[in-house]
């Protein structure tokens, strides 16, 4: 019965990430200011659970090249970060098959007249796969791991 309650408490801490305030504040800012500069984003409409992936646009090459300014101005490093499970590659949307989808599923709407209707301009993108949300917070919470981790698995605890 102890050593559930010992190994309970062990995972218990590796959840937790201890760091001061004011080092969590200047690591925010850091993040928020390197996506202005990357992205040409206003820091007002930068929070800690805004979509990099989703909220922002950023998708397949621009997700590499903010990895690397992350990596090289911030030392974040997203060891495990499952590309394909918040990205869509970039050639998928120009892959043969799904221009030849999409070009049959769009002369279907225009003969339709569907075109009218602001439905039609999204129907193509909405046919993807749908990708997880890559959140602010957890590149900042990566950059206190030293690895790729998502907000939502660990809790700061003030120090």
């Amino acid at each position: 019965m102890s050593y559930n309650i010992v190994l309970g408490a062990i995972w218990q801490h590796s959840m937790e990430i201890k760091v001061s305030y004011k080092e969590l504040r200047y690591t925010t800012k850091q993040v928020k200011d390197l996506l202005v500069s990357f992205w040409g984003l206003d820091q007002d409409d930068i929070a800690i659970d805004s979509s990099i992936n989703k909220e922002f646009g950023i998708d397949g090459d621009d997700w590499a090249l903010l990895e690397i300014e992350l990596k090289e101005k911030l030392g974040v490093n997203l060891e495990g970060l499952q590309f394909d499970t918040y990205f869509q590659q970039e050639t998928a949307v120009a892959d043969p098959i799904h221009l030849i989808n999409w070009l049959i599923q769009m002369t279907f709407y225009i003969v339709l007249f569907q075109w009218v209707s602001t439905r039609w301009s999204n129907f193509y993108v909405s046919s993807q796969p749908q990708k997880a949300k890559l959140t602010v917070g957890d590149i900042i919470t990566s950059k206190f791991e030293g690895r790729f981790v998502r907000r939502s698995e660990r809790r700061f605890v003030l120090a």
